[in-house]
Order: C-alpha cells, then sequence, then structure tokens
C-alpha cells in the first residue's frame, strides 16, 4: 500500500479514541452496542487471557467466531499481544479445519459455542470464558512496531483454496487512511454486511474503528431489503457490498421510484466481484452518487477504482489505476505489451510484497523475490490507465488453441430467458485440448434445448458450452462469489 510518511501502529489510533471520545459507540451488532472506552478495556483484558492461555507474539491464530462484537475484540486483542489472527470460514467442518490450520501454520484457534470443534489447539471462547477474560483488568499493549505482522488477509478461494497475505500495522494504518478518505471520524457508521474471512468483510470495519467511526454488524448475506432498510435506520455513511447485493439494492430503489435511494451513504463501495456495467450506472444513477467500484487484492490493497464521473466513457472499467501503484501486463513470455493489449496483471507499490502462505506455489509463479505481486487476472490497460478484468488466470479455456475467457460466456448467456444463473468452466478434452462446460440453474420447464437455442444465436461456434449441467444452486463462498474450484471438482467425479 502506497505511503509517504511511516505510518503508526494500528492499534494506537484505536487506543487514542478510547481515551478522547470514550462514550462514542464504536460496535453495534443486533441490540448490543459497545463503545470506544470500553473496546479498549475489552481488548486489554482479552489479550492478557489470551496470552495466559499460551497464544505467543508472532504467532498465527485462526479465529472461527460468528458474534461479530466478539470477533473483532478478539481480533484486535490477537493484535494487542503480537499474535497474528486470520478470520477463518465460520461454517467450514472440522476437517477442513484443522487442514487448513495446518495448511496456514496456525497452532492454535479461538472458536465459540457454536463452531467449537474440539481440536487439539482450539480455545473455546464461549460466555464463561469471555466473562472470566472481561474481568480482567489490564490496558492495551501497544508493543509492536509497525513493522510487525498485524493480521492474516485471505483471498476469496474462487478458483482455489485461498492465498493468506501476512501484513503489517504498517500497511493496515496506510489501508485505513486509504478507504476512509470521505467517511472518517464520529459521525460516520460502516456497515458490515460481509463474513470477515474476506477482504471486503475484514479491511473496510478495521479502517473504520481506525478512523474514529462506528461499525453496525449485520448477519452476512441478508436479503436485500433487509440491507437496505438497516442502512436507512442505522444512518449508515459506508458499506461495502457485491455487485449482486447492488442489483437487488437498485431493483428496490425502482419500486420506491426515489432516487437516491440511500441518500445517508457518503461512501457504498461495490467490490468483491466483478460488476456489471449497467448495475453500476444504475446504482450512481439510483442509489447513491457516492457509489465506487473498487478492484484489489489481499496482498496489495485497494488497487483501482471507478466512480460515477468515469461513466459512460469507462463503462466496463474496474477504475483508474490508483496513486502510488506500478501496474504492468505481461504476455506468455512474461514481457510487458503495449496498452490496449490483453495479458496477465502484476502489480506493486511502496509498500514491499507481503510474505504469502497457503499457496502450494507462488501465486502467478512469480521470480523469486522480484518485489511484484500476481493477483492472477487477465487484464488490459488503456492508455489513460483504466483497468478492464477479463477473467482469472484459471478461467480462460483452451480450446483447440483459442483463448475463450468463461466471463464472455457468462455474460453472453446471462440474457436468457429462464436462465436464472450459469457458471461456465473448462473440461479437459483429449482432441480439443479443453472445452467450456456450463453449470444453469433455471426455471420450471427451461430444458437444455432452450438454452442450446439461445447459445446458438448469440455465441461463436468455439464459445458454445460443450455440455450443461443443470444444478439447484451454485455454489458460493461467504461473499457470494461462485466457487468455481467446486464446479470442476464435480466435472472430476463424473458430474
Amino acid at each position: 500500500m502506497p505511503t509517504d510518511q511511516p505510518p503508526e501502529h494500528f492499534l494506537r489510533a484505536i487506543a487514542r479514541h478510547g481515551a478522547t471520545t470514550p462514550d462514542a459507540e464504536a460496535l453495534k451488532y443486533e441490540d448490543r452496542s459497545v463503545s470506544f472506552g470500553a473496546l479498549c478495556a475489552l481488548i486489554g483484558s482479552r489479550s492478557r487471557a489470551l496470552r495466559a492461555q499460551g497464544i505467543l507474539p508472532g504467532q498465527r491464530v485462526g479465529l472461527v467466531v460468528r458474534d461479530l462484537i466478539d470477533e473483532m475484540v478478539l481480533r484486535l486483542a490477537v493484535m494487542d499481544l503480537g499474535a497474528v489472527p486470520g478470520s477463518m470460514d465460520v461454517f467450514a467442518k472440522p476437517a477442513s479445519r484443522a487442514e487448513a490450520l495446518a495448511r496456514y501454520g496456525m497452532p492454535w484457534v479461538i472458536e465459540d459455542a457454536a463452531t467449537h470443534s474440539g481440536l487439539p489447539q482450539s480455545i473455546l471462547a464461549d460466555r464463561d470464558w469471555l466473562a472470566r477474560a472481561d474481568a480482567i483488568p489490564a490496558g492495551m499493549a501497544l508493543e509492536m512496531s509497525t513493522d510487525n505482522y498485524a493480521l492474516i488477509v485471505f483471498s476469496s478461494g474462487t478458483t482455489g483454496a485461498p492465498v493468506g497475505a501476512l501484513q503489517t500495522h504498517g500497511w493496515l494504518t496506510t489501508l485505513a487512511l486509504a478507504l476512509t478518505t470521505r467517511t472518517r471520524g464520529p459521525g460516520n457508521r460502516t456497515l458490515s454486511a460481509i463474513w470477515p474471512s474476506t477482504p471486503a468483510g475484514l479491511l473496510p470495519p478495521l479502517a473504520s474503528l481506525n478512523s474514529g467511526a462506528a461499525v453496525v454488524f449485520q448477519p452476512a448475506l441478508r436479503d436485500h431489503r433487509s440491507l437496505a432498510d438497516i442502512i436507512q435506520t442505522e444512518n449508515i455513511t459506508y458499506s461495502v457490498i457485491s455487485p449482486s447485493q447492488a442489483d437487488g439494492i437498485v431493483a428496490l430503489a425502482k419500486e420506491a421510484g426515489v432516487a437516491p435511494y440511500l441518500p445517508s451513504l457518503r461512501m457504498l463501495m461495490i467490490s468483491g466481484a466483478i460488476c456489471p456495467p449497467q448495475t453500476f450506472a444504475q446504482t450512481v444513477a439510483l442509489v447513491t452518487p457516492h457509489a465506487t467500484v473498487q478492484y484489489g487484492a489481499g496482498a496489495i490493497g485497494a488497487l483501482a477504482f471507478l466512480t460515477g464521473a468515469d461513466l459512460p466513457a469507462k463503462s466496463g472499467s474496474v477504475g483508474r489505476i490508483a496513486p502510488g501503484f506500478t501496474v504492468e501486463v505481461l504476455d506468455d513470455a512474461g514481457q510487458p505489451v503495449p496498452s490496449g493489449e490483453i495479458g496477465r496483471l502484476r502489480a506493486r507499490s511502496l509498500a514491499p510484497v507481503p510474505k504469502l502462505i497457503g499457496a502450494p506455489q507462488p501465486v502467478g509463479n512469480p521470480p523469486p523475490g522480484d518485489g511484484w505481486h500476481y493477483p492472477g487476472d487477465l487484464v488490459r490497460l488503456d492508455a489513460d490507465g483504466y483497468l478492464f478484468i477479463l477473467g482469472r488466470e484459471g478461467e480462460v479455456i483452451n480450446f483447440d488453441g483459442i483463448k475463450i475467457f468463461a466471463p464472455d460466456v457468462e455474460q453472453a448467456l446471462a440474457p436468457c430467458p429462464g436462465l436464472r444463473e450459469v457458471a461456465v468452466v473448462a473440461q479437459a478434452d483429449a482432441v480439443l485440448g479443453q472445452v467450456p462446460v456450463a453449470f444453469a440453474v433455471v426455471d420450471p420447464g427451461i430444458t437444455v434445448a432452450d438454452l442450446e437455442t439461445f447459445a446458438r444465436v448469440h455465441l461463436a461456434t468455439s464459445k458454445r458450452p460443450h455440455r450443461w449441467v443443470l444444478i439447484d444452486a451454485l455454489p458460493r463462498g461467504n461473499f457470494g462469489k461462485v466457487l468455481k474450484r467446486e464446479l470442476v471438482a464435480q466435472l472430476a467425479g463424473g458430474a
């Protein structure tokens, strides 16, 4: 993350808010509220209790806690004792959790009564444990330097197992400044409606607390009307939503006939997946003029932003490259391509590339220590510095020597009548190399023949799915992204 001046330890700003505005609301979840003064006291007490359990500075600690206030406080407490927390999937089965702890080198995992796995390295932070910990009189330690690791930021795991990026306190503080330029300080309220196991659910709430704003948690992935109602009733000024959530709120705005539909918002960030151009344009026009598309990666932060002022000229882009970043688009030989040509993205900033954990090999197969981050996306960069995402490297289908981008096929099929959702993946073929296969969720009565008829009209022969698999629902992760690795596994298993 770019920086011009040395940032401070991330938790120092939170401690300062606890001292100067102790009664200001810091966290809210359902009917429970925690002030900044109480938050700092809880961080100190739970940090001391976790140290007594045996957690040491520098160790990596998994977090699997469903109460989002307790999850946030425990995360900050782990950071305060100098250990490195990583928020994990609360819905994963114990066997998968044990495998993940081993993959990411975590000797500890903190769980609650609902998620308790009984694993040997588990600390059960149930009501009794929290009551005992919160009774310990202790202030925040704040002993770590800005260069110490602060937390693990996991990738979404759309096309493979999530990769963790070890980020420092200095990086996190600088990112907080970048994410809250319009929503800093008391009076601002951030809605977190995404599980913290994804960057979009993890980083904005932390940034807001660092700025002195309140964070309102919502149980993740509730219906769009509930999401809009909370933004309105809680006077939310900043929220991060997915493109599918944006679509739902746009529909509510059309139904209400009021624009802007959510006037309290000073920043509505659409992130986590590629936002269709029409969705973004309608969000700006109907929901809030302060909507922004953000593209980034847990390893480097927010790389590009697209605002309403960029429309319609840059429709379809994920935005202009943010100041302080350098990006290049590479061909198959690893050489930069001219503006407008398609290639593999790499990026770097003034901050060092973080250490990545849990990857079977370095992401993007970069040369060791070359100082670049390789997100794994295929892109083009225009002459004005606007980035266009064509898909993941793992989503390229090599059909008889022709490169097919799965998202292009999905976008062409999306208007098909009766097709609710579609995801396209590659299947190995002995003659053609790979062929596209479409997994589809359809309305009752829609047949494969109907889908094939639409595809023949709207897609070139090479791009038409060679096989259709009708399913009840597409597998999705915590942020709503389709987990294509599971679809590929189904094909391998004979689906």
